[in-house]
């Protein structure tokens, strides 16, 4: 399966201007592999290192350069382009590197097969995304639905976590600069539980100045998690894409030590809805202990929606 989604483009004729070479992917070998072109990162069998690899890009900048392949980054989903220089050498870089120049000058013949090739790989892409949508759908009404959902929610929860140091670049965020040049940054992260918000605040590293900022709203009716809005604001404020299971990721299905959640007391002499923040579970008496009062307890079916699974004080 091809993870990358790689699109081959070499013979278009598309042109490429490079407008930073900091964006270049100089070791992503597995890239290179699937895109057919394992000679655009470094490579041992190829007598490369690092520092020459990259040496060679910085002299690329502001070249006109061929455009061979494209495909997704695995992790961040950022569009990566393989490009071949003047010097007839490959590279990989990133969408924020490049600036394409031209459209394809082709014959009409040519273009009219081109089109249909696409098409073809576009059908059968559907056929499959369709067939792995259907085994899905399946999935799901088995009897393991809720368990499947909160996996997923679970393994979209641990990816946002990691995205936040990916997404770095030498320990910092880059902010690119009229397309030039990028501002090494650190992140600040404001949140708010009570408006179930989380802005992402890109400081330059000396300065300290905001220089970018992003902002990640939680749907009244979803459950708020701080990581989830964490990576969306972020990515938001490096305007690069946000993952659509980011955005409509599953609701929890398993209440959890850690979890706030919206539940029903009898208080004297009615029911009151409040706000319960689980802090331990004893299986004896199969209740909860929450923080608002540590002396008291709440059953399970007392629980009606958990509201936020983020659970920052509990080790997991």
């Amino acid at each position: 399966m091809n993870k990358f989604e790689i699109v081959n483009l070499e013979g278009l004729g598309i042109k490429a201007m490079v407008i930073n070479d900091d964006k270049a992917y100089l070791t992503y070998k597995d890239f290179a592999v699937a895109a057919g072109h394992p000679d655009a990162a470094v490579n041992s069998i190829f007598g490369d290192s690092v520092e020459e690899k990259r040496r060679r890009v910085r002299e690329t900048f502001g070249e006109i350069v061929d455009v061979l392949a494209k495909g997704n980054h695995e992790h961040t989903g950022e569009l990566i382009y393989v490009i071949k220089a003047k010097t007839g050498e490959k590279f990989l870089i990133g969408e924020r590197g490049l600036k394409i120049t031209n459209f394809p000058d082709i014959e009409y013949d040519d273009l009219i097969k081109n089109i249909e090739r696409l098409i073809h790989a576009l059908r059968l892409r559907a056929y499959r995304e369709g067939y792995k949508q259907g085994r899905l759908d399946e999935k799901i009404k088995g009897s393991g639905s809720e368990q499947y959902q909160q996996q997923r929610r679970d393994e979209i929860v641990e990816r946002a976590k990691r995205d936040i140091d990916e997404l770095k670049d030498d320990g910092l965020y880059k902010v690119p600069f009229k397309g030039t040049f990028n501002y090494a940054c650190f992140a600040d992260f404001i949140v708010n539980r009570e408006k179930r918000t989380v802005v992402a605040l890109l400081r330059g590293y000396q300065s300290g100045k905001v220089l970018a900022r992003g902002i990640a709203n939680c749907h009244p009716n979803d459950c708020f998690n701080v990581h989830i809005g964490k990576a969306i604001a972020l990515r938001r404020a490096l305007n690069i894409e946000v993952p659509d299971e980011y955005l409509n990721a599953p609701q929890p299905t398993e209440v959890r030590v850690g979890d706030v959640v919206r539940g029903c007391q009898f208080d004297g002499f009615y029911i009151e809805s409040k706000t319960f923040t689980l802090i331990d579970f004893d299986k004896e008496i199969g209740a909860y202990r929450y923080a608002e009062d540590e002396d008291d307890w709440i059953e399970p079916g007392q629980i009606g929606a958990i509201i936020d699974d983020s659970r920052e004080e509990v080790a997991e």
